[in-house]
């Protein structure tokens, strides 16, 4: 909620007008966000000199609406800025050139990573110090820079990196390019030498010589790390396996350690130890997702038996994407399973984005594993909604493989008799309590499908699913896709 009263009253009643706020998206919410601080932090007044503007005085459009949400902390270091990045007349050689702390470029950075614009922040390019970019073959059409400038900037103000060879003590900085008006870009400039030497130490990391999607989820943990906790990743990356760079063979092992700091942090050597950690991998071709790769990660010895669990990993991503008819979510062509005991005490496996880890003596779970791969899809809505669709869906993956029964696979919960019940509740992790998320989930949709049957139950699954990707989602879209029919049952296990 955005308190228009901050406004000055003519500036509300514009804003309340314009093209842009007619059909809130995140972009629009954070343009908002971001005149409400510039109102708060400067003057009411530089809001409706911004609004005065010649760009933006007929109405800021959806476009427009990405740079204004990145206007804030730069307009709050310094709000004379603001004609410069909203006249293309003044742009040099069609770019401008502002000089901004660490602090405001990270965080300039960070509200647009938030929107997802990506071509925005891949707008993101070393300039003044191209020789760092002679030896990496994808740098001359600009490639994932941005996603590794975005991580040395966070590197440089968590991570107080030795001096490298490559790094010069005259090293004037970076430039780099964040945001766009009218397809002009803005070049936001970071001078220092700590982004450089951030940038000369993962540019020479043998990783970073190709990128694949294992690399960019290696920058991703990287950054996580350096902004929760700088002292541990300083420890990390002076580990005797990773101080001369992080190689191909280590990225995945790199991308899976934020879980594993959190949850067993004396596991860490272990892990990074190539003596002691293995790695399964398999390609497989999925007939949506392409080439995915699989892999499975252990630190300790292999369950025996006549199961395989590649093959049982194998056969829940197959079975998960047919189920859902769709691509696995965000692009991804790698799927990773650890087998450690990294995840909350109160649970055997976690979907932890990067990959899932389950607790090692699980590794012929089937039913376990096929559970956290659906969270590749079910990840981002109420607890009862992923964990009971995911029940759900790894009890009909297991009959198909088996030819058992789809039936319950929870104890029935104890401390409340519907979903809204438990809701007012509120159990957190871990709390008595918690695990009816899975049974009162699962309840309600077993109880769909075979109210219902496999085709209507899957279509309308791929539905919420599909909306759940665009927006939040509750009840009230379990409803209204499962239609009339799913009332009485809906009601039953949610409440009236």
């Amino acid at each position: 909620m955005i308190n228009m009263a901050v406004f000055a009253e003519t500036s509300a009643w514009r804003l309340l007008d314009m093209q842009f706020i007619q059909t809130p998206e995140h972009a629009d919410i954070l343009a908002l966000r971001s005149l409400f601080a510039i109102a708060s932090y400067i003057s009411p007044d530089a809001v409706a000199d911004i609004l005065a503007h010649p760009q933006l005085k007929d109405g800021i459009t959806d476009d427009q609406a990405i740079t204004v949400a990145a206007l804030s902390p730069i307009l709050r270091h310094d709000p004379r800025l603001a004609d410069t990045l909203l006249d293309p007349n003044a742009a040099s050689d069609g770019q401008w050139t502002v000089e901004l702390p660490i602090s405001v470029l990270q965080e300039s950075i960070g509200v647009l990573r938030y929107i997802g614009a990506k071509s925005l922040t891949n707008r993101v390019y070393l300039i003044e110090n191209k020789p760092y970019l002679d030896n990496v073959p994808w740098a001359s059409d600009g490639g994932q820079i941005g996603d590794i400038l975005d991580t040395a900037v966070v590197l440089a103000t968590a991570w107080p990196l030795p001096d490298t060879p490559r790094v010069a003590d005259d090293i004037s900085g970076v430039e780099i390019f964040v945001v766009e008006l009218d397809n002009n870009p803005v070049r936001i400039t970071q001078r220092g030498a700590a982004v450089a030497a951030a940038w000369a130490w993962l540019i020479n990391s043998p990783f970073l010589q190709t990128i694949e999607q294992s690399d960019i989820m290696t920058l991703n943990t990287l950054s996580r790390i350096a902004e929760e906790n700088p002292d541990v990743l300083s420890d990390i990356l002076a580990h005797p396996q990773l101080k001369d760079g992080i190689t191909d063979d280590q990225t995945m092992i790199v991308a899976m350690l934020e879980t594993v700091i959190e949850h067993a942090p004396h596991r860490v050597d272990a892990l990074l130890a190539p003596n002691v950690t293995t790695i399964e991998r398999r390609m497989v071709e999925l007939p949506l997702s392409g080439e995915v790769e699989l892999a499975i990660v252990r630190t300790y010895p292999r369950t025996r038996g006549t199961l395989s669990s590649m093959n049982l990993l194998e056969n829940a991503v197959r079975e998960a994407e047919s189920l859902m008819d769709a691509p696995l979510p965000f692009s991804r062509d790698a799927v990773w399973l650890l087998f450690e005991n990294a995840v909350p005490a109160w649970v055997g496996g976690q979907y932890q984005l990067t990959h899932m880890t389950i607790r090692p003596e699980y590794d012929l779970d089937a039913h376990l594993i096929a559970h956290e791969v659906t969270h590749y899809y079910w990840h981002i809505n109420p607890n009862w909604l992923d964990e009971g669709m995911a029940e759900v869906m790894a009890s009909v993956i297991e009959s198909e493989r088996t030819g058992s029964p789809v039936g319950v696979t929870n104890e029935p919960c104890g401390i409340a008799e519907n979903i809204m019940a438990l809701e007012a509740l509120a159990p957190g992790p871990g709390e008595p309590g918690f695990r009816c998320k899975y049974s009162l989930g699962e309840g309600l949709f077993l109880d769909l499908l075979q109210r219902l049957g496999k085709a209507a139950f899957w279509e309308g699954a791929r539905k919420l699913y599909a909306e759940s990707q665009t927006r939040d989602i509750g009840i009230e879209d379990v409803r209204q896709t499962f239609g009339p029919e799913a009332g009485a049952i809906i009601s039953r296990w949610y409440g009236e």
